[in-house]
């Protein structure tokens, strides 16, 4: 008897066991098996910098046009017409420290190279005679200004004969000679430097000056004389 009970005790303890492990294989098993490489912070990107323009950013310009000397004028600056609102961006009419009134270049066009003396100063100069009256006179002094036809301060004669083939040669002046080229309402003076080494040195048989003068105006030298504009004269 106790026989039996012992059996029966065993089957059940085995069928307990049995039932037990077929509960814990029941379980559904994890869809994605645990990673072994740790969590990864996760860091904001930074916005990426702009793509620069393939177009380079343009060259600052000076506010003066292009100037240009041609047998009419110079850039907004036309011979035998008053002073436009464009050309009074290169000039101002004034009476400063002065009794008389007379156009002044900006401090804008200055160069090293300008001036009557070619060691500083204005880059050009003009007279009027008067506030309102039309320009008579254009005197160029900065060899980076060129003529219409390449010409500037410090090329060779042969260059102007080459360059200007039409115009009429004057000579009579003391130290230099004129090259004149007549336009529609003005003339252009091209003014070289005579062969005297001794009064120019390195610059003989060079452009010396160019100016611009009005149709009617009797074309003279520059050089060796106290001709001027642009400044008081009393």
């Amino acid at each position: 008897m106790r026989h039996a009970r012992s059996s029966t005790l065993l089957a059940a303890l085995i069928l307990a066991s049995a039932l037990a492990g077929c509960t814990s294989s029941s379980e559904p098993a994890s869809s994605e098996a645990p990673s072994s490489e740790a969590p990864r912070e996760t860091v904001a990107e930074s916005p990426s910098p702009a793509t620069p323009s393939s177009s380079p950013e343009p060259e600052p310009t000076d506010v003066a046009p292009e100037l240009v000397a041609t047998a009419e004028g110079l850039g907004p600056l036309v011979i035998g017409s008053p002073v436009t609102a464009e050309g009074g961006a290169l000039v101002a009419y004034t009476t400063e420290d002065c009794t008389t009134g007379y156009w002044a270049t900006g401090d804008a066009h200055t160069s090293p190279s300008g001036g009557y003396a070619h060691e500083g100063g204005d880059s050009f100069t003009i007279w009027a005679d008067g506030e309102s009256a039309p320009v008579q006179r254009i005197d160029v002094l900065d060899p980076a200004i060129e003529t219409d036809r390449g010409i500037a301060i410090g090329d060779a004669e042969t260059e102007v004969q080459g360059a200007y083939p039409e115009a009429e040669r004057e000579d009579g002046a003391s130290v230099s000679h004129l090259y004149v080229v007549a336009g529609a309402s003005g003339q252009l003076v091209i003014e070289v430097a005579a062969d005297d080494t001794a009064y120019w040195g390195e610059a003989a048989g060079t452009v010396a000056f160019v100016r611009i003068l009005d149709a009617d105006a009797v074309p003279t030298a520059i050089a060796a004389t106290d001709d001027t504009v642009g400044m008081c004269r009393g």
